[in-house]
């Protein structure tokens, strides 16, 4: 199973005058990524332009020969291989630079395909002005795949299209000068970066001692980071048998044959399985927690109102701090946090592997906790890396398995499996039990009444009373488990997700009845963009709704 690599990116003048302080100071960045994050790969987006781009390539493979560490180097051109040799390359030594890193980069790939009168043009010794639009979306792309972004450049706006200004500026705003993207509102606008001389400049370049760590004061990236480095740890320490269970449930592996589609799928099962421990753990102490608050609760007020000894006294004091302990420990394992986190994740990453599976070149990271963005922009940071990671032209389109597997797989979890089977009843055996403990719990209050009415000194006064501040705080327990596990919010989400999924199924199948074509084709695939565009929404409330559900200690009444 493939590990989460932490995605590096390079843009920067192809004139850049790179002194001996900044080739220093550029592989110093990579050695502290490795060091601070050990247990990830290390990966470099470049479109291998000359200048910025090739020396900054040239520099991470130096630092993956001295440490022998885990690092690739993806070659990303933004148009075709040919045409990008023509328009970028004027001389020999050039075109050796680019041929000698492309063949050990890791990956290689063009992210757009030039149109015949464009590849003529250029062929023809032409540089059409439509080519900045391409540069622009290559270097955009490098910008959003990359984590840690790096501009090698002399900090000065050129206005020129598709340059490193300009796409220095896309990553701090999110937009251009000459039009507003939508990501205006969602960007956090951090990058390193490394000021330079251009040919015929002589600024005084004052270089800083470590760009790495000013760039970690964005919590967002450093949660990113830690977040993909703690992934990667656990692994190895995942049960094998358990990370597969759960990969068949998503889709069967030995259907994969898109390398890339296996590289969602296998960071789904990671994130996955991992939600699914936590959420066990989470389970068990938020029980354990419900127990142990019943029983202190009984000795309590046997203590208070029977006047016991006073074994009963220190028995509670020590349940009391037996439960702050296990409280601590869950809150120091981040159990409860680690749980939601992976879940949303996970369920970004299974919206992503059917869209790809599908043939929509779509990113959930555009759609994923809207809104909530800024606060949780680091799981943005992460799926928009995978996505980089996992970006072809060659995956074919199979709607029908993405429907198999996914729409009308969903339909039915959500409408029998979950509802039926497991939330519904729930909630009929918590409202059952509420209601039969204030049920009783008044009937011993109005026993209660008439014994003091009657007899000021009757021996069942004081147990009556102990009896029914245990029954009235079993109530309360049974309502705050009842909170604590989210039933009420989960069904109306399971609701929601459920009338997504029907709708999609029906319309699909709907479709499917006729004779295929391409038409059908795209509305079918219309529908699971807009499926999983709700249910990425969808995932975001309810990561809203428990990131508020963790355990806690309240006082005694």
């Amino acid at each position: 199973m493939q590990k989460i690599p932490i995605t590096t990116g390079i843009v920067g003048h192809r004139d850049a005058v790179i002194t001996e302080a900044h080739r220093q100071v550029i592989k110093r960045i990579f050695l502290d990524l490795l060091k601070k994050y050990p247990h990830s790969p290390l990966v470099l987006f470049s479109q291998l332009a000359p200048g910025a781009d090739t020396v900054v390539a040239a520099l991470f493979l130096e630092v993956k020969a001295e440490t022998n560490r885990d690092m690739q180097l993806i070659a990303s051109i933004p148009f075709d291989k040919a045409a990008y040799i023509h328009t970028q390359f004027t001389t020999e030594q050039e075109q050796q630079t680019f041929s000698k890193l492309l063949s050990q980069s890791e990956r290689f790939f063009e992210i757009y395909h030039l149109p015949e009168k464009l590849k003529k043009a250029v062929k023809e010794g032409k540089h059409p002005e439509e080519l900045n639009e391409y540069y622009r979306q290559g270097a955009e792309f490098v910008a959003d795949s990359s984590v840690v972004f790096l501009a090698l450049w002399d900090e000065t706006d050129n206005q020129l299209e598709g340059g490193t200004a300009n796409t220095v500026m896309y990553k701090r705003t999110g937009t251009y000068k000459e039009f507003i993207s939508g990501q205006i509102f969602e960007k956090q606008g951090s990058l390193i970066s490394i000021p330079c001389n251009r040919k015929h400049q002589n600024k005084n370049i004052v270089l800083k001692d470590n760009y790495l760590d000013e760039l970690l004061q964005n919590q967002s990236i450093k949660k990113a980071l830690e977040k993909i480095d703690y992934l990667n740890k656990k692994l190895p320490e995942t049960d094998k048998e358990f990370l597969k269970t759960q990969a068949n449930y998503l889709y069967p592996e030995n259907k994969i044959k898109d390398k890339e589609l296996k590289f969602i799928y296998d960071a789904y099962t990671l994130t996955d399985t991992l939600a699914l421990t936590h959420q066990k753990k989470y389970n068990r102490i938020l029980l354990a927690l419900f127990i142990l608050g019943f029983i202190i609760f009984i000795f309590f007020e046997a203590y208070k109102h029977l006047g016991l000894h006073q074994v009963l006294f220190f028995s509670t004091v020590g349940l009391i701090a037996f439960a702050f302990a296990i409280f601590k420990i869950s809150f120091k394992n981040k159990n409860h946090k680690n749980y939601i986190e992976n879940r949303v994740l996970a369920e970004a990453l299974r919206v992503q592997f059917f869209w790809k599976l599908a043939g929509i070149n779509k990113k959930t990271s555009d759609y994923i906790l809207r809104i909530h963005k800024k606060e949780y922009s680091w799981i943005t940071h992460i799926l928009q890396a995978i996505y980089g990671m996992a970006f072809s032209h060659n995956n074919t389109s199979n709607y029908k398995n993405a429907q198999k597997y996914w729409i009308d797989n969903q339909n039915n979890y959500f409408s029998k499996i979950k509802l039926e089977n497991e939330i519904e009843p729930i909630e009929k055996f918590f409202n059952r039990a509420s209601y039969i403990t204030f049920s009783l719990g008044l009937i011993i209050l109005i026993g209660i009444f008439l014994v003091h009415k009657n007899n000021d000194e009757n021996h069942w006064l004081h147990p009556l009373i102990v009896l029914d501040s245990v029954v009235f705080g079993l109530f309360a327990l049974l309502k705050a488990y009842y909170e604590k596990k989210g039933y009420e919010e989960t069904k109306t989400q399971y609701e929601l997700m459920r009338d997504i999924y029907k709708a999609a199924s029906e319309k699909i199948s709907e479709l499917s009845s006729g004779k295929s074509n391409e038409k059908i084709e795209e509305q079918i695939k219309k529908i699971m963009y807009y499926a999983g565009r709700e249910a990425l929404v969808e995932n975001g409330n309810w990561y809203m709704i428990y990131k508020e559900k963790e355990p806690e200690i309240e006082g005694l009444g």
